[in-house]
């Protein structure tokens, strides 16, 4: 299972879907040691991120600025 595939199914589930995404960016973030410099979107962070819609499934990646697909 992928991480995308992770978070649709959190929401599916009845996790929502803000809560599903942090789940899938802080807390692997934390786990390798990340967590002050990856996991959100704030000042000074890494700014990868994935789109997604409201049913968790993703829709967009941005790595260091550029697309990099669209599921």
């Amino acid at each position: 299972i992928t991480l995308a595939e992770a978070v649709e199914r959190m929401v599916s589930l009845g996790i929502g879907v803000h809560e599903a995404a942090g789940m899938a960016s802080r807390n692997p973030a934390g786990v390798i040691g990340a967590g002050d410099s990856l996991g959100k979107l704030e000042a000074g962070r890494r700014a990868d991120i994935c789109i997604i819609d409201d049913a968790g499934k993703l829709k967009l990646t941005v790595i260091a600025g550029r697309r990099t697909g669209k599921k």
